[in-house]
């Protein structure tokens, strides 16, 4: 879930970034296909590069180096799609972002999660 979240919020931030620079909710409202079709994206990659299997996402190098390939397929395909994704395909700088936000935050989400959720406490 939080996979996803991270995705969608590099998503917006990038869309946030190429428009006013201020948030709104009618980013995220405006067109839901943006957020589905990225999270469908993500799916099939995620599944793709094994990042969802719990014995490999304990250990943080393998599950960010999974998620990262995962994101950066994602991002490139997402982009690849231009008559279903946002205008900000137009931009390359906001196109660029919105792959660096990707491919970055998952990536570190993943870590954080392998670090604090193999602790005993969680276990």
């Amino acid at each position: 879930m939080f996979d996803m979240l991270t995705l969608s919020s590099a998503l917006l931030a990038a869309l946030v970034l190429h428009g006013t620079g201020r948030f709104s909710w009618d980013l995220v409202v405006r067109q839901p296909r943006y957020y589905f079709l990225l999270i469908g994206i993500w799916m099939i990659f995620a599944l793709f590069f094994d990042c969802y299997d719990l014995a490999r996402t304990a250990d943080a190098s393998h599950s960010a180096w999974a998620a990262g390939r995962a994101a950066l397929s994602t991002a490139l395909a997402y982009l690849a799609i231009p008559y279903l994704t946002p205008d900000f395909l137009a931009s390359r700088l906001s196109s660029l972002l919105f792959v660096g936000f990707a491919t970055v935050s998952v990536p570190l989400w993943r870590i954080f999660y392998a670090i604090v959720f193999t602790q005993p406490a969680f276990q």
